[in-house]
């Protein structure tokens, strides 16, 4: 799915998979990122390490 701005929705593509997984394209930095899980949390969709990544990363932390 995409979800950048609105001048360009294409910029970013990510799709979210089960228990906090994350898969993401920002084509405009050249960044790729993939995150896992092998462990359900009571607390999903708070997924700290995963937030923490995207904000370093300073993409856009996403919740479902």
């Amino acid at each position: 799915m995409t979800f950048g701005p609105e001048d360009d929705l294409s910029a970013l593509i990510g799709r979210g998979g089960a228990a906090g997984a994350e898969g993401l394209l920002d084509r405009r930095r050249h960044i790729a990122l993939g995150f896992t899980k092998n462990k359900i949390d009571p607390k999903h969709p708070d997924h700290p390490l995963r937030d923490r990544i995207a904000r370093i990363l300073n993409l856009p932390v996403r919740h479902w």
